[in-house]
C-alpha cells in the first residue's frame, strides 16, 4: 500500500477509522440505554405499585410522567385561539414546569436508590458536596444558597429582581421579589406604635 503525501498509509488508516466507528457507536449505545433505563425502570416501578412509587396523579393510574398532559390546553381552548398572544397565554408557565420537574425528582425510584451513596461519594471522596450544601474548610457544611447570597449579585439589583419576577409568574400567591416595600410598611405599622425597627443581618454560621 502507498503512504499518501502525509506519510500514512490508506489501509492502515481506514481501519483505525472503523475502530473509531465501533467504539463511538458503543459509546452511544451505552448513553442511550443510560438515558433510557431511568424512565423505563420509574414506569415499570409505578405500574407495579403506584402507590408506593408516587403514581396515580393521573386519571387512569398513569405513571407519573404523563402528568404533563395536564399542562396541555383544553379542545375548547384551542378554538378560542385568535392569535400568537392567544397562542402564548395557553402556554404552561415557568412554575407549573418547575413543579412538575420537582414532582418526578421526589418520585424517582433510581434516585431514591443512588442519590444517598451519590452524596456519600461527593461528599467523602471528592469533599465537594452537594448542590444544596457546600463543605467547608475543617468539613464544616454551608448551605449553597447561603453562600450564593453573600458571594454573587445582590439580591436587589434589577437584573436578579427580573429573573425572580419571571421565576413567579404564574402564580396565584407569588412572592414579592423586592422585599424593601413590605420592610418599609411594617416599619410604618411599628413606629405607629412608638416601636423601633431594627434590622441586623445574621451569617448562617
Amino acid at each position: 500500500m502507498a503512504p499518501d503525501r502525509d506519510g500514512k498509509i490508506f489501509g492502515a488508516d481506514r481501519g483505525n477509522h472503523r475502530a473509531h466507528g465501533g467504539s463511538a457507536r458503543l459509546l452511544v449505545a451505552l448513553c442511550a440505554a443510560t438515558l433510557l433505563s431511568v424512565p423505563a425502570v420509574q414506569h415499570v416501578a409505578e405500574l407495579r405499585a403506584p402507590a408506593r412509587a408516587g403514581a396515580g396523579a393521573v386519571d387512569g393510574g398513569l405513571p407519573q410522567c404523563y402528568d404533563v398532559l395536564r399542562t396541555l390546553p383544553a379542545p375548547r381552548e384551542l378554538g378560542r385561539v385568535r392569535g400568537l398572544d392567544d397562542a402564548l397565554d395557553l402556554l404552561p408557565t415557568v412554575p407549573e414546569l418547575l413543579d412538575y420537574e420537582r414532582s418526578l425528582e421526589g418520585a424517582s425510584v433510581v434516585s431514591r436508590l443512588l442519590r444517598p451513596w451519590l452524596q456519600v461519594w461527593l461528599s467523602r471522596v471528592l469533599g465537594v458536596g452537594t448542590e444544596r450544601a457546600w463543605i467547608g474548610r475543617n468539613g464544616w457544611l454551608f448551605h449553597g444558597q447561603a453562600v450564593t447570597h453573600l458571594t454573587g449579585p445582590g439580591f436587589l439589583e434589577e437584573r436578579i429582581l427580573i429573573r425572580r419576577v419571571r421565576d413567579v409568574a404564574g402564580r396565584e400567591s407569588a412572592p414579592h421579589p423586592d422585599p424593601i416595600p413590605a420592610i418599609t410598611d411594617f416599619r410604618d405599622q411599628l413606629a405607629e406604635r412608638d416601636i423601633e425597627l431594627v434590622v441586623m443581618p445574621v451569617p448562617p454560621k
